[in-house]
């Protein structure tokens, strides 16, 4: 008669052989006796649903113990409060909050395997570096409950999508970076969204050479340095009007930029945000930029057009290389009305030799709120909002235009012929421009 152990291994040889035999285990747990619940099936079960109570303990136990592990479900579980030596991470001062994912809890020296993880109903925080390059997970549900995501808490996973539930409120530094994501959406309750504070940080999104999407929080006030280093593949992006700063390098070397609008709410930018944009062919420059630092667009090689909405020119004296990189004698620069020859007599900007006079003015916080509606869409939309009529202009992310139509408040645009996928619709009003993402499902 076979032994348990000449049992066990014979299950761990056939899983071997097989290959797709999986082990299915569901189990009502109180926090911290996971291990012994599991007993000797501990190392073999691929598919684990718990429900009752976990707590650092038990993390601990799926992360090291579980090496076979591959699909967690634990959306009906409580994160139960821990303090000990016993949970997740030595440095973590022992503290473990409830109704958090513990921070390192599947960090990158962890041998778990997990792919797939479907988190508890009433999780509201994801602890700092929690899935930290864990490159096995492809698959994450999070629940609406969540309002926080901590430091590099996805950095360096496999995750190529992710739903952000209404209701987030904080995405902290390196959350999503050096992750294969495609596209993004920020829900608007999300007010902060990484951090300035720390040189060494990175940002949110930093070296995602995936990220082709992005759409941001109207509730957010800066985008901070560094959001989207490295992201070469981020073709288009709005910034909206809550916007106040840019942090230093927030868009280097976002290569496959082509248009970028700095809202009038933006009074400052920091040095380099623009560095290395060399398919950059369009900026438009809001009215109340003041506070700036040098190298903003060093190396924006391909830019044909400036739109300067500031009726003072920008003193960029001790900012000589603002524009470095710049084609000064083919780029056209546009300036607003009567104020050509400020702009031709002052530092730099008398460096360009196609200087124009223009009325395009862009969007302003003062602006009536415009709405589309359904955003996302199946096969048309209306505008909400307008006060006059209006020019509505749709484009793909590659710029292309698809659609031209003047409209009246509450009027129906049809989509029906658009493949489904995020377009860049602008309004145009006599009161300025408005742009924002169209979704079509």
């Amino acid at each position: 008669m076979k032994t348990q152990k000449g049992i066990l291994l014979s299950l761990v040889l056939s899983i071997s052989i097989i290959g797709q035999s999986q082990i299915s285990k569901t189990i009502s747990c109180t926090a911290g006796n996971l291990d012994a619940l599991l007993g000797g099936s501990k190392t073999v079960v691929t598919n684990l649903t718990i429900t009752g109570s976990i707590d650092a303990r038990d993390f601990k136990c799926m992360s090291t113990i579980m090496t076979s592990l591959l699909d967690l479900d634990i959306s009906a579980v409580t994160i139960k409060a821990y303090t000990g030596s016993g949970g997740t991470h030595v440095d973590y001062n022992n503290v473990y909050l409830a109704n958090e994912i513990p921070g390192y809890a599947f960090q990158t020296n962890s041998p778990s395997i997990l792919r797939s993880i479907i988190l508890p109903n009433s999780l509201t925080s994801i602890g700092e570096c929690a899935f930290w390059y864990h490159n096995e997970l492809l698959s994450i549900t999070l629940p609406s409950s969540l309002t926080s995501i901590g430091k590099d808490a996805f950095r360096g996973t496999s995750l190529t999508n992710i739903n952000l539930p209404n209701g987030l409120k904080t995405i902290v530094s390196g959350a999503f970076s050096e992750t294969p994501i495609v596209s993004i959406i920020i829900p608007n309750t999300v007010s902060v969204f990484g951090y300035d504070t720390n040189m060494y940080d990175v940002g949110v999104f930093s070296n995602c050479t995936k990220l082709t999407s992005v759409t941001l929080s109207n509730t957010s006030t800066t985008i901070p340095f560094k959001t989207f280093l490295n992201c070469n593949s981020l073709k288009n992006i709005i910034i909206p009007n809550s916007v106040t700063s840019i942090g230093y390098n927030a868009f280097e070397s976002c290569s496959s930029l082509t248009d970028i609008t700095i809202p009038n709410s933006v009074t400052s930018v920091g040095s380099n945000v623009f560095l290395n944009c060399t398919g950059l062919k369009s900026i438009v420059i809001g009215s109340n930029l003041s506070n700036i630092w040098d190298y903003v667009f060093d190396g924006c090689t391909g830019l044909s057009s400036i739109t300067v909405c500031k009726r003072t020119p920008l003193d960029l004296t001790n900012y000589r290389n603002f524009f470095r990189g710049v084609n000064k004698s083919t780029c056209i620069l546009y300036v607003p009305v009567g104020t050509k020859s400020d702009y031709q007599t002052n530092v730099v900007w008398m460096d360009f030799k196609n200087i124009i006079e223009s009325t395009t003015v862009i969007s302003s916080p003062t602006m009536p709120s415009i709405t589309f509606s359904p955003n996302p869409t199946t096969d048309s939309f209306t505008l909400n909002g307008l006060e006059e009529v209006a020019t509505v202009l749709l484009m793909d992310l590659n710029g292309k235009v698809l659609l031209t139509k003047q409209v009246n408040n509450t009027e129906t645009v049809s989509v029906k012929g658009l493949l489904k996928g995020i377009y860049i619709a602008k309004v145009f009003t006599s009161k300025g421009t408005i742009q924002q993402k169209l979704i079509k499902q």
